[in-house]
């Protein structure tokens, strides 16, 4: 017989048992088991593909080894994960997630201890075939630049691109049913139908139907003829237009006729005017006309014919003056002059009357006064200085209601010109009292408060001129060798140098009229652009004073024997009138001070003529 089993009640007696029965937890199959997970492994996902610029949607992990703290991620970024068991992970994928097509990579990651990232799956995102429904415009014209156009169709996503005749350009994709294209000045240089279309890259993708876009050409503007008066029987020359929406193609009309003409950019066109077209006295209308698609006619500017007048001097009438400065107010036939050494009247402002040849009024006006700048309103005088820190204001036309613009610093003003278009303020060149260079900026006053930006010293700026504008100033260094015309900006808070160009000018001072800057000696320069024109043929060892008229078509200039007349359009000297043979040392300006008359003035005395070369 087999013995008998012992009790097991014998082996639970107190203190029997050597050692406490530990029970290891047993996995679950649910990925809570214990100890630390291996690494999850990734075999499938689904869907597989997807769509660019599609709606979110739920994609399937599977795989094994799986836990709770498992997730997916896209193309390395986390995605909001759902765990099914340790083979099944979901996890939502957002529109953003497909905004672009290409081969998304997938993983598991399974956070430490343990676990670790499996090995990827793509996920491609195709591109879905683009249709092109409407362009938010449908004509641009010529010259623009930056113009947007908002494109709306279907099957648009991040990376999708415009193709403007074919060629891609850089697209800004707002979402599924829209694109906007920002249309550069390169892609608008020249009339004509373009081709819009959508193009989606592969994977999937492809190219939609093109839409038209038509460039036209901009209705042309003429603004100013920089010369707008010519001689009578004189030979052909070459007339310059400024404008806008000029084009290739573009072509000047003489009188409803076209004229040979070369495109010098949007703004500038030169036509060639023959003589037969000034072979009689009359008033000729200047126009632009550009051909289709867009463009038309323009307005029209007057350009007067007239014959060129004898060459004589009705009246010259003299004043026993010794003055630093002229400045005319022809509307009232005046001109004032700052006087400095005079024996009479020192250190005085002057108010001649310029048809009696009198000084019609004389007031104190301060030590040294120089340089003079009438207000565009006829309102005020301004007055610099040679040897008193300030400026000085004197109301017209009685010289009175006098105001001090004091100048910081112990400095002087070489310069000032009164703003256009706001007479209480004025441009003021300041210059030091001991040194070379001189120049010490250039500064705006309103009243007698400056603006707080002061146009640099290192740019020298002598001598001032406004041109069209009150918010730019030009200036000439009148102390190097640099021989440089400035550029300046003027701003609600000042001065600022934007531009020069040098070697171009011999002589101050500088004038500007109608869209030029013309010297001393005959250089001429475009005022908008810089670029050096042909010079007026003056001698610069005779000539001291000059004066353009380009109402006239015609241009003085003054040497200390004779008064020469030149033709603007030809840039040949077409007249000259012998001068008093008392003229010495020719100072201050060449100025008119009513329809027929000029005023000049040298060292003794002030010089009041009458011509009809200076009348229309």
């Amino acid at each position: 017989m087999a013995p008998r089993p012992r009790s097991l009640r014998r082996f639970f007696r107190l203190g029997a048992l050597p050692a406490l029965l530990v029970l290891a937890p047993v996995a679950c199959g649910d990925g809570t088991g214990g100890g630390p997970p291996p690494a999850p492994v990734l075999t499938e996902v689904s869907p597989a593909s997807a769509t660019a610029g599609g709606a979110p949607f739920t994609l399937e992990a599977r795989g094994r080894d799986f836990t709770r703290e498992s997730v997916v991620t896209w193309n390395g970024r986390d995605l909001a994960t759902t765990f099914r068991s340790s083979r099944l992970l979901e996890a939502a994928v957002t529109a953003e997630d497909v905004r672009a097509g290409g081969m998304a990579q997938v993983t598991v990651h399974t956070p430490a201890p343990g676990g670790g990232r499996s090995a990827a799956r793509a996920v491609e995102v195709r591109f879905p075939a683009p249709t092109l429904a409407a362009l938010s415009i449908d004509t641009i014209t010529v010259g623009r630049d930056g113009v947007e156009v908002a494109l709306t169709g279907t099957g648009f996503a991040e990376g999708s691109r415009v193709r403007w005749n074919g060629a891609d350009r850089p697209t800004a994709f707002v979402g599924p049913t829209r694109l906007v294209l920002t249309v550069p000045a390169a892609d608008l240089q020249a009339a004509g139908p373009v081709q819009v279309a959508v193009l989606n890259p592969a994977p999937g993708g492809g190219t939609s139907a093109a839409r038209t876009l038509t460039v036209l050409n901009p209705v042309p503007v003429v603004e100013l003829l920089p010369v707008q008066g010519g001689r009578e029987d004189g030979p052909g020359f070459a007339l310059t237009v400024h404008g806008r929406g000029f084009v290739e193609g573009s072509v000047v009309r003489w009188n409803g006729a076209d004229r040979p003409t070369t495109f010098r950019g949007p703004t500038r066109l030169v036509a060639e005017v023959p003589a037969a077209d000034v072979a009689q006295a009359g008033a000729a209308q200047v126009s632009v006309r550009t051909p289709g698609p867009g463009g038309g006619t323009s307005n029209a500017a007057p350009f007067h014919v007239r014959p060129l007048p004898a060459a004589v001097l009705t009246s010259v009438r003299t004043l026993e003056l010794r003055v630093a400065a002229l400045e005319a107010d022809p509307a009232r036939g005046r001109i004032y002059a700052s006087v400095q050494e005079d024996p009479l009247i020192p250190n005085h402002l002057a108010a001649i009357d310029a048809a009696a040849g009198t000084v019609a009024a004389s007031v104190p006006a301060g030590e040294g006064p120089g340089a003079l700048s009438r207000s565009d309103d006829g309102r005020y005088l301004y007055v610099a200085f040679q040897a008193e820190s300030v400026v000085r204001r004197f109301d017209l036309p009685g010289l009175g209601g006098k105001v001090d613009i004091p100048l910081a610093d112990e400095r002087l003003a070489e310069d000032v010109e009164a703003v256009p278009g706001a007479p209480a303020s004025v441009a003021v060149a300041l210059r030091n009292r001991c040194c070379s260079p001189r120049h010490e900026g250039v500064v705006v006053f309103d009243g007698t408060t400056p603006r707080p930006v002061r146009g640099g010293p290192d740019h020298i700026s002598n001598d001032l001129e406004f041109g069209a504008s009150p918010s730019l100033l030009y200036a000439m260094d009148l102390e190097t060798s640099e021989d440089a015309l400035r550029r300046l900006t003027v701003a609600p808070d000042g001065v600022r140098h934007i531009s020069g160009v040098g070697g171009l000018f011999y002589g101050g001072p500088i004038t500007y009229a109608a869209g030029r800057i013309y010297t001393r000696l005959g250089s001429v320069v475009d005022a908008e652009t810089l670029a050096e024109l042909p010079r007026v043929p003056v001698d610069e060892y005779e000539v001291a004073l000059f004066l353009p008229d380009p109402a006239l078509g015609r241009a003085f200039a003054v040497t200390s024997t004779e008064l020469q007349v030149f033709d603007l359009n030809t840039r040949t000297k077409v007249a000259t009138v012998p001068l008093p043979p008392e003229v010495i040392y020719l100072r201050a300006k060449l100025v008119r001070w009513g329809p027929d008359g000029l005023a000049f003035a040298d060292d003794t005395r002030v010089y009041l003529l009458r011509s009809p070369l200076f009348a229309p």
